[in-house]
């Protein structure tokens, strides 16, 4: 995978419509662009597909945070992301959880919500460093879903597990978490590489 370095951080960022972006939101977008852009310029897609948002949006990241325009470079944007059904029901569970309703925010649950989609842990799908950063991270954007997390179960089997319970269905067979045989896939440690950590590993 090609390298993208990491643009310098300056706490926190006023976004184009005059808000700011705390100093963790702006970590984790800048993360989670460079983490997209890098798989955009392997794989020949579009970066708005990457991160799960429309032109607009991905326009917007960038005059929050100019800085990442390096790293974007001549990326085609793409057409406007359209989510799947699936990714949809997670962005509508991170939606109805935010604590800030505006379009930072919603965002940030598009994004997460597309990166959930990804195959490894959620925290590595967004570029961050560890479970923990994840886990700060909703704390501050989605605090009621965050609370509701009181096993710290693992992000996306939490977030399926919650679409399940709205429909009125049972995620799995086994009476209660404590005598389920597979009881680590949902609880066990969220170890591993940051995915961007691998990318600058590969370049070397």
């Amino acid at each position: 995978m090609s390298t993208i370095p990491m643009p310098e951080t300056g706490g926190e960022q006023r976004p184009a419509q005059g808000r700011r972006l705390s100093p963790r939101t702006a970590d984790a977008l800048r993360r989670v662009v460079v983490l997209a852009a890098a798989e955009a310029r392997d794989r020949g897609e579009p970066i708005a597909g990457r991160l799960g948002l429309t032109r607009r949006d991905v326009a917007a990241i960038l005059a929050a945070l100019p800085d990442l325009a390096a790293v974007v470079g001549d990326l085609a944007l793409g057409a406007d992301h359209v989510p799947d059904e699936e990714e949809d029901q997670v962005r509508l569970l991170l939606t109805i959880s935010l604590a800030d309703e505006g379009d930072d925010g919603r965002r940030m649950a598009a994004i997460m919500a597309r990166r959930a989609m990804e195959p490894d842990h959620l925290w590595q799908d967004m570029g961050l460093a560890c479970r923990g950063d994840l886990s700060a991270l909703i704390a501050e954007l989605f605090p009621a879903l965050h609370a509701r997390n009181t096993r710290s179960m693992r992000w996306k089997k939490f977030f399926y597990r919650e679409l399940c319970e709205a429909e009125g269905f049972v995620l799995c067979a086994a009476p209660s978490c404590g005598a389920c045989a597979d009881h680590a896939a949902c609880f066990g440690p969220e170890d591993g590489e940051s995915r961007l950590a691998e990318i600058r590993r590969a370049a070397n």
